[in-house]
């Protein structure tokens, strides 16, 4: 989505004139987005905030979807691609958020990945 239709569709003149913070989420887990979008997509994202004076943040999704069923839906994402969407959006962003770590990162709900992936977050960004 072009920052131009982002900007259609998020803000419209004038209509979020007290709105501080914009946190979109990047879609990486959720199968709606990939990797090699992600940084023009976060530039749009940027120019938006900026355009209207707004702090961006990022929502980075730490899971993967791997279908629609209860059985087969929602795993902990890899370490290193974690990795690779926080580089690109912390380019573009004052701070990441993620709403799922609490779930992702419990090896008691997502076993040995989560371990992997809460170790991973712990040691890079504490």
């Amino acid at each position: 989505m072009s920052g131009d239709r982002v900007k259609e569709i998020f803000f419209p003149v004038g209509h979020y004139k007290n709105v501080p913070y914009f946190m979109p989420q990047d879609s990486i887990g959720n199968g709606g987005n990939n990797l090699s979008l992600m940084e023009s997509q976060w530039q749009d994202w940027k120019s938006v905030a900026d355009t209207q004076g707004i702090t961006l943040w990022s929502h980075t999704e730490i899971f993967e979807r791997k279908g629609y069923t209860v059985e087969n839906n929602l795993y902990t994402a890899a370490p290193d691609r974690v990795q690779i969407q926080l580089a690109i959006s912390g380019k573009y962003v004052e701070k990441h958020c993620c709403w799922e770590a609490i779930s992702f990162t419990d090896p008691a709900i997502h076993g040995k990945a989560a371990e992997e992936l809460k170790n991973f977050m712990e040691k890079q960004y504490r």
